[in-house]
């Protein structure tokens, strides 16, 4: 998947300089990314080599499979390696015939299949059914032969719309946490039923693990746990500010809210808000300001001597002349 790689080297171009070390501990890495193991053994001396490749998605051909199943079934099955195609073995020294068998050494938090739909000369699009179930049992395709199942539940499906590669439209079908499919197409938001989201002609599959303290899925490949589906057969359609409301709707609500109660009071009411303790550093107190009230006139100056001779202008002629420039102010008598 280019997203996933591209997010991958966004983590990595972040970070200190590259290596081993800082690839494994990308987030991308930790949620998606885990190992295979490539395992040779020489048919001659019956001498095992390994070699560990580190993978974000597994790419699935689906040529000749019917279901996600037999499409892992067919991407582990041991390959005899003969004739101009024979290993060199180090031991031998010489070209013997081998097996070689790719297995899952490790395993991520979220397993993300890629069906390959698309042929890599023309780009036609491959739209045969494939069957994928809802829990996905991941432990035959490991190394490690445990008997114990490592289960796996779909949350996700990316369709492709389109006969190419190159043109087309996607969209996805997502379950939420309570169990419930939505199928996001663009801007709308759809709630659908199981049986919707599992008959579509995935492109990407998107399994997460099984928590291993929920009790595990049953046969039919339904989720643990109640599912909910719509009423009716019809999925409700809703548009993605439809949803938004409807999530805003359902978050709890403060026990006040003041602009509600100002919307319904009448048009002279005034509201009295309670003064917040300390606000307002350069705000005189209220007796500073009813004492100004109480002042017969805003133009009059402050008790005491005033000496003239020390302002800007001490010619008395200066000032009378600019005196009577002056306008009479109005006496508004507010304060009689």
């Amino acid at each position: 998947m280019f997203t996933l790689n591209g997010m991958q080297q966004g983590c990595l171009s972040a970070s200190q300089p590259l290596g081993h070390a800082s690839e494994d501990t990308s987030v991308v890495r930790q949620i998606f990314g885990r190992m295979w193991r490539s395992q040779i053994q020489c048919l001659h001396c019956l001498g095992v080599s390994d070699t560990f490749d580190p993978y974000l998605d597994i790419s699935l051909d689906i040529t000749a499979a019917q279901s996600v199943e037999q499409a892992l079934r067919e991407l582990v099955k041991p390959e005899k390696l003969e004739a101009e195609n024979a290993y060199d073995c180090g031991v031998c020294l010489r070209k013997v015939p081998a097996t070689k068998r790719l297995t899952l050494h490790s395993t991520s938090q979220v397993l993300v299949l890629v069906l390959k739909r698309f042929t890599q000369l023309s780009g036609t699009k491959r739209a045969q059914e494939v069957r994928y179930p809802q829990c996905l049992d991941v432990q035959p395709y490991t190394s490690e032969g445990k008997a114990e199942p490592l289960g796996y539940v779909l949350y996700a499906v990316l369709v492709h719309s389109g006969w190419s590669c190159e043109r087309g439209h996607y969209f996805c079908y997502v379950r939420a946490g309570n169990g419930q499919w939505y199928k996001m197409d663009d801007a709308k938001v759809t709630a659908c039923d199981e049986t919707a989201a599992l008959s579509q002609s995935a492109y990407v599959l998107f399994y997460a693990r099984e928590d291993p303290g929920q009790p595990a899925g049953d046969a039919s490949g339904r989720a643990p746990g109640p599912q909910e589906s719509p009423g009716d057969t019809e999925a409700e359609g809703m548009s993605l500010e439809q949803w938004r409301r409807l999530q805003e709707h359902d978050r709890p609500k403060p026990a006040l809210e003041l602009r509600k109660i100002q919307a319904a009071l009448p048009a002279g009411a005034v509201v009295i808000h309670r003064a917040r303790p300390g606000g307002g550093r350069n705000r005189p107190p209220p007796a500073q300001e009813h004492h100004r009230l109480d002042r017969p006139s805003m133009d009059t100056p402050p008790p005491g001597p005033t000496d003239i001779d020390r302002g800007p202008c001490a010619s008395g002629r200066a000032r009378a002349t600019k005196g009577r420039n002056k306008k009479p102010r109005p006496s508004l008598g507010l304060w009689r």
